[in-house]
């Protein structure tokens, strides 16, 4: 399932958010703030522990949400908000953003960009029912996890998977751009890389996305005198950035983040042994992660490596209790 903690180009902007608790010690209350979500009058995103999240950048400096951000809430009236925090936040040429329009004063003119979107995408025809049938043969095929992907076995026992939607080759992992859905067309894949070959080393492999990346489903034929071998695919992931839920600062910031390093061990993991010295270690997930300095410490503190399932779980609980969630 998509959340907004996995996209923080988007709540991170501008300042990140306020949490319901902030808004509340300065002049709102639980009721008002529920009222002003049904009521598409304020902007709010609802974290993986059930905590509401307001962007900063909807406020004035009085705490009051601009005028125009709820005119342009309740032209769009959805409750997508990750769509529509990147109708507010990301430009559509020739326009700028909306919120940027805003800001300088422009409002009026924001509005009207927000109505004439509002309108083109009320003009679209309604799906067909050949459409509709269409759609739901692509979700079906989104949740059938068997995958076809292209591999290069010139070298034993190092297997390079081929890219189809960026021309290039992986090296011992399984990009998204190489899965493909039908045999037949990755068999003709091959065929055509292959072509001008006098011995192709080009092999087509079934795979199955498992929670630690892409598993081969068959293995790879015996080249000379050796024998048939089964690639192990690593996993390629970029570190991944802290999306903080919780007030900085306080006690719950702190438990924040640990679970965050928790529920990524492995990347972090894999940062630290790169690192010469606890001081570089900090500096690190400070910079790639987005962490403060503070919660660097507490995590770099952490026995990682000694990390269960059942310890996370444990970390979770601890922080649905300071947050007060249930």
């Amino acid at each position: 399932m998509d959340t907004p903690e996995r996209h923080p180009q988007v709540v991170l902007a501008k300042g990140g958010a306020w949490h319901e608790p902030e808004l509340i010690r300065r002049r709102y209350t639980s009721d008002s703030l529920a009222k002003a979500r049904r009521t598409f009058g304020i902007l709010a995103w609802r974290d993986r522990f059930g905590g509401w999240h307001y962007p900063k950048w909807q406020f004035d400096e009085d705490g009051k949400v601009l005028p125009q951000v709820v005119e342009i809430l309740r032209l769009f009236r959805s409750s997508d908000v990750l769509y529509v925090m990147s109708q507010f936040l990301f430009a559509v040429a020739p326009d700028k953003a909306l919120i940027e329009l805003i800001g300088s004063g422009r409002g009026d003119k924001a509005v009207t960009i927000a109505t004439k979107r509002v309108r083109e995408i009320s003009a679209e025809p309604k799906l067909s029912r050949k459409q509709l049938d269409e759609l739901r043969l692509r979700m079906n095929e989104l949740r059938d996890p068997a995958r076809y992907v292209v591999v290069s076995s010139l070298l034993p026992g190092w297997a390079m998977v081929y890219d189809v939607a960026n021309n290039v080759y992986c090296h011992q992992h399984v990009s998204e751009g190489c899965l493909i859905k039908d045999r037949t067309l990755a068999d003709a894949i091959a065929q055509q890389l292959g072509t001008g070959r006098r011995n192709s080393d080009l092999h087509v492999l079934s795979v199955r996305k498992t929670k630690a990346g892409y598993r081969a489903l068959e293995n790879l034929p015996a080249r000379r005198s050796g024998k048939p071998w089964r690639p192990r695919f690593r996993v390629s992931r970029a570190m991944p950035v802290f999306v903080p839920i919780t007030a900085s600062g306080t006690r719950e910031s702190f438990v924040d983040a640990m679970v965050f390093a928790a529920q990524h061990r492995e990347e972090l993991l894999r940062l630290f042994a790169q690192c010469p010295d606890r001081k570089f270690a900090r500096a690190q997930l400070v910079k790639k992660c987005r962490v403060s300095p503070q919660q660097a410490e507490a995590i770099l503190e952490m026995r990682l490596h000694m990390m269960t399932r059942k310890s996370v779980e444990e970390l979770v609980d601890e922080l649905r209790a300071a947050v007060g969630v249930g």
